[in-house]
């Protein structure tokens, strides 16, 4: 911003303010009908070198992915048997381990 500002001093200084505004009023008028000539898709110059339908279009395919995702995610979650309503008989039954069983097996007669 203030870069500019020393040779536009200086060319005021020199030319005058009148013509200087001229000037600049000219190099305005040019740039914006430069702006309004250019194609609506151009973005070279803000370094992107995709077209905003070629954004538009991969934008489209990724919403389309994770709606894909989410819909499995879904479906899986409709297969999956009811989580037990209370987790207190793992807590309170103790594991029956092959020793266990062996202990109460049927005494001899």
């Amino acid at each position: 911003m203030y870069l500019p500002s020393l040779p536009t001093g200086r060319l005021v200084d020199r030319v005058g303010p009148i013509p200087m505004a001229w000037a600049s009023g000219g190099i305005l008028a040019a740039s914006a009908l430069f702006a309004a000539v250019a194609p609506g898709d151009s973005l070279a110059a803000r370094g992107q070198h995709v077209t905003p339908t070629t954004g538009r279009i991969k934008a489209r395919a990724r919403l389309a992915r994770e709606h894909a995702a989410v819909a499995q995610h879904r479906a899986r979650a409709r297969r999956r048997r009811p989580a037990p309503r209370s987790n207190l008989h793992a807590i309170t039954k103790r594991p029956r381990t092959p020793s266990s069983l062996s202990k109460t097996s049927t005494s001899p007669a």
